[in-house]
């Protein structure tokens, strides 16, 4: 091993040694992001657990059920990685949350979207689906559709600041605050649509679920969709 590489070797060994989170709590902007991303994260994993329990109607199944909990988990990772300054991983995980959780979503109409290798294809049968003949529900799918394509753009360093360069000690993700920003708007807006999207399909079963958790679910839904999920239109 040459001297240059055993030294950047080295500066890598020390780097791990002294990472730490430790200042982020004290950092009161970051908390805020992080309290916001976590708050409706909760509610995301309030209301699979309680679709995932529910014995009479069985609600979450099979392929159902796993892709919704995987779905679960990359918003997970996502903010994980968001609060270690890995900021292009964190949203490529987003991105991956979308195709997760539509999967997941319309299975049980389209039992072989799972094996759809074309993205474009797959948003076209989704729409094809009754469920989305509903102008509410369709445009919430649209959301998602610009979602997925403004995230792929990390995938394809579609533009400079997309590209976050690693290769380097001196290139190792740092702390932005604008960039957590950026996630945590993305992450709240795409588990809301996802809330949403879940209260109108399983309508009736989401009023059956217990009330400290439906109240937590309705608040972290965009107002204008409320009244609907309530039935109350």
């Amino acid at each position: 091993m040459s001297r240059d590489i055993r030294t950047d070797f080295d500066a890598l060994l020390e780097f791990i040694e002294q990472y730490s989170l430790a200042s982020f709590p004290q950092d009161e902007q970051f908390v805020d992001c992080l309290s916001q991303m976590h708050k409706k994260y909760y509610a995301f994993i309030a209301l699979i657990f309680e679709f995932e329990n529910m014995e009479n109607p069985e609600v979450l199944k099979g392929k159902q059920r796993d892709f919704l909990l995987e779905t679960v988990s990359d918003i997970g990772n996502s903010i994980f990685l968001a609060i270690n300054g890995a900021y292009k991983p964190s949203r490529l995980i987003l991105r991956s949350s979308i195709e997760t959780f539509l999967k997941g979503f319309v299975i049980d109409e389209l039992p072989n979207i799972d094996t759809e290798k074309s993205i474009y294809k797959m948003f076209e049968d989704i729409k094809a689906i009754n469920f989305f003949d509903i102008e509410s529900c369709k445009s919430l799918l649209d959301d998602l559709n610009s979602r997925y394509s403004t995230l792929s753009e990390d995938t394809h360093t579609a533009r400079n600041k997309n590209m976050q360069h690693t290769s380097s000690l001196n290139y190792f993700p740092t702390k932005s605050l604008t960039e957590l920003k950026e996630i945590s708007t993305m992450n709240m807006k795409l588990i809301a649509s996802f809330l949403t999207l879940l209260c109108l399909k399983f309508n009736p079963e989401f009023h059956n679920i217990h009330h400290k958790n439906r109240q937590v679910v309705i608040e972290n839904i965009p107002k204008k969709y409320r009244s609907k999920i309530n039935n109350i239109e």
